[in-house]
Order: structure tokens, then C-alpha cells, then sequence
């Protein structure tokens, strides 16, 4: 089994603007699998990733949802 670790991602974060980071077993920087825990690094405001064929994003938790995890 792969080991996951937190590694920058390609988008902002809604609450603060401030980068993303994921934690994933992906290999390189800004590559991360559907599913995987995003994250703020300096808010730390949740949320995971979403890879379709297209794209991939991270879905942002709504602040609602944050009780919920």
C-alpha cells in the first residue's frame, strides 16, 4: 500500500484564498485521485477531491457541512 501524504493542488480556497493542498498516495505535486481528503493550508477549510473525465477540483465543504465530518 501506497503511503498518502499532503501535497500541493492547483486551487484556491473559498473561505480564505489561500492555496489547497491534498492528502493522497498520488506520486507528484498537484496530481491526487478521486476522493481524496482536500484541505486549506492555512484555514484548513475541508473538502476532496473530484476527478471527472474532463477535470478535476476539489468540492469545498459548505460551512453547514463542517458539523458533519
Amino acid at each position: 500500500m501506497k503511503t498518502k501524504r499532503w501535497r500541493p493542488y492547483d486551487d484556491e480556497c473559498p473561505r480564505c484564498g489561500d492555496a489547497a493542498e491534498v492528502l493522497t498516495s498520488a506520486c507528484k505535486d498537484y496530481y491526487a485521485h478521486d476522493g481524496d481528503e482536500a484541505r486549506c493550508v492555512t484555514c484548513h477549510h475541508p473538502g476532496y477531491v473530484v476527478v471527472t473525465e474532463d477535470d478535476a477540483y476539489v468540492h469545498w465543504k459548505e460551512t453547514s457541512d463542517e458539523g458533519q465530518m
